[in-house]
């Protein structure tokens, strides 16, 4: 009888240690998978249509003030800027995307098409601030850069600069991203 019990308690036990651990796993599952379609949309929301996601720029501050480029919205019509120091934007941090920095854009004939857009976004949406560093090389010459804007984790996620100094995000996709905005006249020159 108390062999009956034992072995009673012992099945109890073990059939509570697998339940538990189905529980467990069916959570995890559920957190990496919903994690991944976060991670993964397929396409730019249209809250994010109006909103700058790509800002190519150039600037040199070696012989005067030049900070100029061009934005891509979430729409995938391109924009230019060119900004003056007096106009105290800095369009380089998320809180410099302001009303004053959207006052400055002008629209271009230049639109990226919806299937590269979808294709960029689902590309960046993995970018985060992991970056190296490589050689400088060059002096003086000022800094062509790509950024990319998170409005999930509202932070500007840099894709690739070069000029006085060089870096290139980490992402496995950063050659993808490059060729697809390459197309469209947006490339970081290389010194």
């Amino acid at each position: 009888m108390k062999k009956k019990i034992a072995f009673i308690i012992l099945v109890l036990l073990l059939l509570g240690l697998c339940c538990t651990s189905s529980f467990y796993l069916g959570r995890y599952y559920a957190k990496t998978h919903e994690t991944t379609e976060t991670k993964t949309k397929k396409e730019v929301p249209k809250s994010l249509h109006n909103k700058a996601l790509i800002i190519y720029s150039n600037s040199n501050y070696a012989w005067g003030y030049h900070y100029s480029g061009k934005v891509v919205m979430g729409d995938g019509s391109i924009y230019e800027f060119s900004l003056e120091l007096n106009d105290n934007i800095n369009p380089s941090t998320f809180n410099g995307l302001t009303n004053e920095f959207y006052d400055k854009l002008e629209k271009t004939d230049q639109e990226i098409s919806k299937k590269d857009m979808d294709k960029l976004y689902k590309y960046l949406m993995e970018f985060d601030d992991d970056y190296t560093k490589q050689k400088n090389t060059a002096m003086d010459a000022g800094q062509s850069t790509l950024d990319f804007v998170n409005y999930d984790d509202e932070e500007i996620y840099l894709i690739k600069t070069s000029g006085d100094y060089t870096y290139r995000n980490k992402n496995d996709n950063l050659h993808s991203v490059l060729d697809i905005l390459k197309k469209y006249g947006l490339r970081v020159r290389e010194f």
